[in-house]
């Protein structure tokens, strides 16, 4: 029953994310994306942890495209 209750949490959250990022972040982002469809030229590579807690993006400030990203477990090359 618990466990049930924190799942449906859970989704709850992940679903009103994805609402309000339609809402009002997807919009302002639809050019940027349209840009990196027909011919991505990232800057740059960064390699980082698979951690959900390390947002490379927000860290590194990066739009779309910017940032070849690599997520591995450790870090590990």
């Amino acid at each position: 029953m618990v466990a049930s209750n924190i799942a449906r949490k859970g989704m709850g959250r992940i679903l009103d994310g994805i609402i309000k990022y339609r809402q009002t972040l997807r919009p302002a982002l639809l050019e940027e994306f349209q840009k990196v469809a027909t011919g991505p030229s990232p800057e740059g590579l960064l390699l980082t942890c698979v951690d959900s807690r390390v947002v490379a993006s927000r860290i590194t400030q990066a739009v779309p495209g910017q940032l070849f990203i690599v997520r591995n477990p450790g870090t590990a090359i």
